[in-house]
């Protein structure tokens, strides 16, 4: 998924973790706890229940309570990130081109009362800075690219040698009819019996590899959701591995960057899988391997805005403010992150 899709698809969270707690938090927040009588939900003393587990109960004024100073906060250094990122970085005519062509995608998609009043919940001053917004996301993306790229190569170093990750795409032949068939030894094996014009597919598709991009092919062949996108699945590793069939992850987790497998065939028929990006150079030129970083590092971002705005001579005005953004990174460094 390139840039402009991702931002795209993922626009209100942004490509910083931060961003997700405003909307979930304010937004949310709000929406639950101002819930219209007519809407069917659980009531205690007058109050909507997220939960109720024995005797303890979790009410959404308590939701919105325990979120909301927290929501305060994150207000704040998105602001104060705003600022340090929009210093650091020209904006270029393509920034400009994509952050004007999603908000037009955006408004007509969600209506902009709905923009307007999450942008404004996120400190913005509405939907008029949409089109600001969106350059802000990918300066913070290029930023977060550069930090890891530069200040944070060794961590990056560990992070390949712990997960062996790499970028996965496929190309999925449907065949309706697959057998499992019990052998003598009490294991199973899959038998594939395939129609004609299945079969025929398979063959046209296996002999266009090599010739032809695989994008390409996996857009015009390809039987399942990918398919849209060039056959892209993103992020894999040992993790993510669990989320797909075992004769997928079987034939997924060897692969090196340019390798293509042979048909794989699982319950879904056959799949034909290539490594994207395995190398350090390659996966972090790669969105998902970054936000993948982003969430295991959450602390890393943060910190390097803060020595980015001092470097650049932006300050938090307010002493107190200022330590309760030390105090959350503490926190989190504090949890393992």
């Amino acid at each position: 998924m390139d840039q402009k899709e991702l931002i795209k698809k993922y626009w209100f969270v942004g490509l910083v973790a931060v961003f997700a707690l405003i909307f979930l938090g304010i937004y949310a927040g709000s929406e639950i706890k101002n819930r219209p009588t007519t809407v069917k939900t659980a009531q205690e003393d007058g109050k909507y229940l997220i939960y109720r587990l024995g005797d303890d109960t979790y009410t959404a004024d308590e939701l919105y309570e325990d979120l909301y100073p927290a929501n305060a906060l994150s207000n704040v250094f998105v602001r104060y990130d705003y600022m340090v990122v929009n210093k650091a970085y020209e904006t270029t005519t393509e920034m400009n081109d994509i952050a004007s062509s999603n908000a037009q995608y955006l408004i007509s998609a969600y209506g902009e009362d709905t923009i307007d009043s999450e942008l404004k919940a996120m400190g913005f001053k509405g939907s008029e800075d949409l089109v600001n917004y969106y350059i802000y996301l990918q300066k913070s993306n290029q930023f977060l690219k550069d930090i890891f790229t530069n200040d944070q190569s060794e961590l990056v170093d560990s992070f390949i040698a712990e997960n062996n990750p790499k970028i996965i795409s496929h190309i999925l032949v449907k065949v309706a009819n697959v057998e499992t068939v019990t052998n003598s030894d009490g294991t199973t094996t899959l038998v594939a019996h395939p129609t004609e014009e299945e079969q025929a597919k398979l063959d046209e598709v296996v002999s266009k590899l090599g010739t032809e991009d695989f994008a390409e092919l996996a857009k015009q062949y390809s039987e399942d959701s990918s398919a849209s996108n060039g056959g892209s699945l993103g992020y894999y590793d040992a993790t993510v591995a669990a989320g797909y069939v075992p004769e997928f992850s079987a034939a997924a987790d060897p692969l090196t960057e340019g390798q293509v497998t042979e048909p794989v065939l699982s319950q879904y028929g056959y799949h034909i899988i290539r490594c994207d990006a395995s190398t350090k150079e390659a996966l972090l030129a790669n969105d998902s391997f970054i936000a993948q970083l982003q969430s295991k590092y959450p602390t890393v971002y943060q910190k390097a805005v803060l020595a980015k705005g001092a470097e650049l001579g932006i300050e938090i005005a307010d002493a107190d403010i200022a330590q309760q953004i030390q105090d959350v990174i503490a926190t989190a460094e504090e949890g393992g992150n």
